[in-house]
């Protein structure tokens, strides 16, 4: 996620994304120049070896997403709104937990 700075508004702007198969640091050298004024960047990562599969990646991007747009104090600058991709229950229960235990 890519965050800027409050506007007068008083609400701040996110851009939600993942990175593919160029991997995260070709996609933040990317938008350091195609999305500009973005001030901080929230990463999640893991280890390469377990690595996460397509199917993760596109659910996270999707529900932080949804959280994003129903958030109060901003607003979501995505040109298109990501799919909460299908994939096994068991997968979307065990990062729903990680959500909820981090406090979303």
């Amino acid at each position: 996620m890519l965050l800027y700075p409050i506007g007068a508004d008083g609400l701040f702007d996110i851009y939600v994304g993942k990175a593919s198969t160029g991997g995260l640091r070709s996609r933040m050298l990317n938008h350091k120049n195609v999305k500009p004024g973005w001030i901080r960047s929230f990463l999640i990562t893991r280890d390469t070896t377990l690595g996460y599969n397509s199917a993760d990646v596109g659910w996270l991007e999707g529900r932080l997403w949804s959280l994003v747009k129903a958030a109060a104090r901003a607003r979501v600058v995505n040109g298109n709104q990501p799919g909460l991709e299908n994939f096994p229950t068991t997968s979307g229960l065990r990062w729903s937990w990680l959500l909820v235990r981090s406090g979303r």
